[in-house]
């Protein structure tokens, strides 16, 4: 059996974009059953 190991490269976030990300998670915070569960899609009817 072959292993597959991979080092990821840490991401450079801009304060612009870590305020965007805290703001999402607090809003998550404050009410967990709001939002999507990432099941969306865009289909054409």
């Amino acid at each position: 059996m072959s292993k597959i190991t991979a080092k990821a490269s840490p991401i450079e976030l801009t304060d612009e974009e870590k305020s965007i990300i805290d703001a999402r998670l607090e809003k998550y915070h404050q009410n967990p059953e709001s939002g999507s569960r990432g099941e969306t899609s865009t289909k054409e009817s």
